[in-house]
């Protein structure tokens, strides 16, 4: 499985880097006549099974959060047609950590009026990432904010305990 790299588009190596950077040399070799062991192929198997459920998750979570609905929402809509699980149910599934069965795929593509190509396209999970990604960043230039506002405060409580000390020592002289 070829794993994208920020770096594909260097021919060097990543940015920064020496033009004599190497590879992790435990990496397997790439060459043309590199067969994988059992492990290599157990690992890439692995992997392949991870991307898919994350893809299927963040499908999943795209196609409730477009309708509008809570996970518990899509619980419901999913015991009306005779799968039933929890709101932690439809979290773990959009997280990528619980494995979904045929019938409750069938019941999600169903209820989300998806198709099973549509919840295994990446598209979605791509956009979700995405969208993750800007929350995360939101949330950290807010807190960045918000420390800035507490530094400038103590900045000036300091700055006014300065002018009362030396009006203190004015007085005392």
């Amino acid at each position: 499985m070829l794993v994208e790299s920020k770096w594909d588009d260097e021919p060097d190596g990543p940015a920064g880097f020496p033009e004599e950077w190497e590879p992790n040399p435990d990496d397997p070799p790439e060459r043309p006549d590199y067969e994988p062991d059992e492990e290599d192929l157990r690992v890439m198997a692995l992997q392949r099974l991870s991307d898919v459920t994350d893809v299927f998750g963040a499908n999943v979570r795209a196609a409730r959060k477009a309708r509008l609905w809570s996970q518990t929402d899509l619980a419901q809509q999913l015991a009306h047609v005779g799968v039933y699980v929890h709101q932690t149910t439809v979290a773990k599934v959009e997280n990528g950590t619980r494995p979904t069965s045929v019938a409750e795929v069938w019941a999600l593509a169903s209820v989300l009026g998806l198709g099973y190509d549509e919840l295994l396209a990446p598209v979605a999970a791509q956009s979700d990432r995405l969208l993750r990604a800007q929350h995360e960043l939101d949330r950290a230039q807010r807190r960045r904010a918000s420390l800035q506002a507490d530094l400038d405060r103590q900045e000036a409580e300091v700055q006014a305990a300065a002018e009362v000390l030396e009006l203190l020592r004015k007085e005392r002289r």
